[in-house]
């Protein structure tokens, strides 16, 4: 049993079997791990019949061995999975609109494995998924449309099922134009998915309208997540559900890809689950500053701030304020002959507090040594000090990851001075090429 975890690695005690039953919770065994293999094979290519459309496909097997010692359960060890695309020009005019649409499917058996991320890294918050078993298929069908001066609007269905325990479908709206002095851009999807346990709502929108000014630029963005989970039986809203609506105005002045300097305000309310139902929490408004004031092939100057202010609907919790900015200076003399560069930096927000441990090294190779003051023989946390003598040195101090967060403020700045004489390599003073 378990009966000391102060000191740097847990004690363990032995307590005898009562008529042959185990006592304990533990047992002195070290499990060995055991070689694993994974090999891939893929066969891909593509076919056009005509200049209106294109068949793309690829054929992945999988061999997964998870113990190559052994030839037990070695029956799920392959997999399968396919992809077949396809796409078709409808309306093709070189000064107008044109209109494309595609069929995609993916079949991915269940046993199939993979060496690298088969996709997005949102893939699972995407679809809501929470354990999903059984082979898997994805359908998506959509049209494209695009113009070579106003840009595009694209149109997805995508339908996701695991043959086991989950369904879902999902619409996605996307679009990028530009109408005039205006650039409309939106992002946007909705899902509704069923799985043995829980049944959600997704609905996911960002929108951004840009108005160019001669010298300048106004513009709004909105965004927003309302995303519902529910337990099939409790009829509750479950712990990954939540809500939130986030509105931004902004307006710039001068080159935002050289000189420039832009102004903004974001409104923000979140909501969370309380009582089994989503309700607000909290609300923010946040002001910010974005330039870059000089922008020369010698001297560089770009300010960064953001002042947030956190609002919570109970009254129990104090509000927080908090200020985020960085400054960059950089500055070239005499034909980069110096280079000067400084960065000022302040930042609110949490750091992890640090737990640690200590753990014996080859004599020397550490920096702490033990000394065992109350003769006990257990290793203590207190009982570390720095060595005094290189040979007495055989610990060293590893940090242990953990969820406890402090709020801290903190106030960084760092210069650094780069003198560089290889510019006169090539200069036709003697004495600078000797330097």
């Amino acid at each position: 049993n378990l009966v000391n975890s102060n000191a740097i690695s847990n004690i363990f005690e032995y307590v005898a079997p009562i008529a042959g039953i185990p006592q304990g919770n533990y047992e002195p065994i070290i499990q060995l791990t055991a070689p694993t293999k994974l090999q891939m094979a893929i066969i891909d290519g593509a076919y056009v019949p005509n200049d209106k459309t294109k068949l793309e496909f690829e054929l992945a097997g999988s061999k997964n061995d998870l113990n190559l010692f052994s030839d037990i359960d070695d029956e799920n060890n392959n997999g399968f999975a396919g992809k077949l695309t396809i796409e078709r020009k409808i309306i093709q005019r070189d000064s107008s609109w044109n209109l494309n649409a595609f069929l995609d499917g993916d079949y991915v058996e269940k046993n199939f494995k993979t060496i690298e991320r088969l996709y997005r890294i949102e893939f699972d918050r995407d679809w809501n998924l929470e354990n999903p078993l059984g082979n898997q298929n994805i359908f998506s069908a959509g049209i494209n449309l695009n113009h070579h001066k106003k840009g595009i609007i694209n149109y997805n269905y995508e339908h996701l099922e695991f043959s086991e325990n989950y369904n879902g479908n999902r619409h996605v709206l996307n679009s990028d134009l530009l109408l005039n002095k205006f650039r409309i851009a939106t992002k946007s999807s909705f899902l509704k998915s069923s799985s043995e346990t829980l049944q959600s709502d997704f609905l996911r929108l960002s929108a951004r309208i840009l108005y160019d000014l001669k010298k300048g630029w106004v513009g709004t963005k909105t965004s927003l997540e309302n995303n519902q989970l529910e337990d099939k039986i409790s009829k509750l809203l479950t712990g990954n559900s939540q809500k939130f609506n986030s509105y931004e105005v902004y307006s710039g002045i001068g080159d935002s890809t050289n000189v420039f300097v832009e102004l903004g305000y974001k409104y923000r309310i979140n909501d969370s689950l309380k009582n089994g139902k989503l309700e607000r929490v909290n609300n923010s408004n946040t002001y910010y500053l974005k330039s870059k004031l000089i922008n020369s092939p010698k001297t560089k100057l770009s300010i960064h701030a953001n002042y947030r202010e956190l609002s919570y609907k109970n009254d129990s919790i104090e509000n927080e304020k908090s200020l985020n900015g960085r400054v960059l200076y950089n500055q070239n003399l005499f034909n980069q002959f110096i280079n000067f560069n400084t960065v000022f930096e302040i930042n609110s927000g949490v750091v992890p507090q640090q737990d640690f441990t200590y753990v014996e090294v080859d004599e020397g190779q550490g920096y702490y040594t033990w000394i065992d003051y109350n003769e006990n023989g257990i290793q203590e946390l207190n009982e570390f000090e720095i060595a005094q003598f290189q040979d007495q040195a055989n610990f060293v101090k590893i940090l242990l990851p953990n969820q406890v967060f402090i709020k801290t403020e903190q106030n960084k700045w760092s210069s650094s001075l780069t003198i560089n004489p290889n510019s006169w390599i090539d200069s036709g003073n003697s004495l600078k090429k000797i330097i």
